[in-house]
């Protein structure tokens, strides 16, 4: 029955006690004292004259104690802050490890976190077969070499150079970083913009966020335009746990101080960067895309599509990650690369990006190239 459950999506009726007896080949007696323990441990919701329902999965938080002991789980740490790509990637891994019949152990890390609350945990659980983090910072040498004495596989939604590498226990998945800051610079190179201003809104700690840049840099020289007629707009710096949105306005504010009708298209890291440049664009009495066209990283649900204009983006399949993630835990034969980029990355063309022949673009949908 639990596999069933875990097939359907929430709020789906299952079939009768009737169809399940038939089913399972069992007694009435029996499904329905089955049906009643899922009931109970919130698997299920029985409401009366219209049947039984699969409940919503935000029970599965508190069941942890209803569940078999033991059970094998994943510990599942990400920063204590709100991101539309943490809340994704958790979301992803809750569904993963319900389809895969394994607990998920959720651990929140906070403002200055050392690890050590994460390590204690997973070194003195037993049924912990692996570590997922999402780390909030970069990680350090000294950091990665505790998280291997585990004796388990971690796996860091990290970019991770090669001397990292080094330990046995010790994976990082990420996206095409690279990838995605060419077909971003690419996008704008085919509409026509050379005079381009690239805003930081992320923190620049990690080896990816170098990638999304050297991407850009590259489909740059490919079109004969040298780095340095880029102009980067980093003012201010962002760090860890610093607002996003706040950051991309003023540095889009100070971009448009200095460098007023020196360029004709922004890159933004991200939607929040995104987010605070159009406002600061507003400030500017700049129009988009008719003055300034804009394009950034991320999709958050249909959020783009209410921007205004809205808003051109390149995207990753972040379940990619997540699923590798757990086959590289549970799977010994995935753990034969310690770094897995992944790439599936694409372009949803919206009306953010002048074309300066004239048009604006329409909805669509592009493939990453490259």
């Amino acid at each position: 029955m639990l596999q069933l459950i875990r097939r359907c999506p929430m709020g789906e009726k299952l079939p009768t006690e009737r169809e399940l007896t038939i089913r399972f080949n069992a007694s009435r007696g029996t499904v329905n004292k089955v049906m009643v323990e899922l009931e109970r441990d919130g698997y299920v919701t029985r409401r009366g004259g219209k049947g039984t329902f699969v409940s919503s999965r935000d029970l599965e938080t508190h069941l942890e104690n209803n569940r078999d002991r033991n059970q094998s789980a994943i510990l599942l740490a990400y920063p204590e802050f709100f991101s539309y790509n943490i809340w994704e990637n958790v979301h992803l891994a809750e569904m993963s490890a319900l389809r895969r019949d394994i607990q998920l152990r959720p651990f929140k890390l906070m403002a200055g976190s050392n690890y050590r609350g994460i390590l204690d945990l997973a070194s003195q659980k037993s049924d912990i077969v692996g570590c997922i983090i999402l780390p909030p910072r970069e990680m350090t040498m000294r950091e990665l070499a505790e998280f291997d004495q585990l004796g388990i596989p971690c796996v860091f939604f990290q970019w991770f150079p090669e001397k990292f590498l080094v330990y046995s226990n010790i994976y990082g998945v990420h996206g095409n970083s690279f990838l995605t800051g060419y077909n971003e610079m690419k996008f704008l190179l085919r509409n026509g913009h050379r005079r381009i201003a690239l805003v930081c809104n992320e923190p620049q700690r990690r080896s990816s966020d170098q990638a999304f840049f050297n991407g850009i840099y590259h489909a740059a020289s490919e079109a004969g335009i040298p780095r340095g007629e880029l102009i980067l707009a980093d003012y201010v710096k962002m760090r860890p746990w610093d607002q996003g949105t706040s950051v991309g306005y003023q540095n889009t504010v100070e971009l448009c101080r200095q460098h007023r009708g020196e360029f004709t298209a922004i890159l933004f890291e991200s939607l929040y960067g995104a987010i605070g440049g159009r406002r600061a664009i507003d400030e500017a009495g700049l129009r988009c895309p008719e003055e300034i066209s804009i394009i950034t990283s991320q999709e958050h649900w249909n959020f783009c599509d209410y921007f205004s204009p809205p808003l051109t983006t390149s995207t990753s399949d972040h379940s990619l990650c997540v699923e590798r993630a757990f086959d590289l835990i549970l799977n010994p034969a995935f753990r034969t690369t310690r770094m897995s980029i992944l790439d599936d990355t694409s372009i949803t063309v919206r009306q953010s990006v002048r074309n300066l022949s004239g048009s604006l673009s329409q909805t669509t949908k592009e493939r990453g190239r490259r």
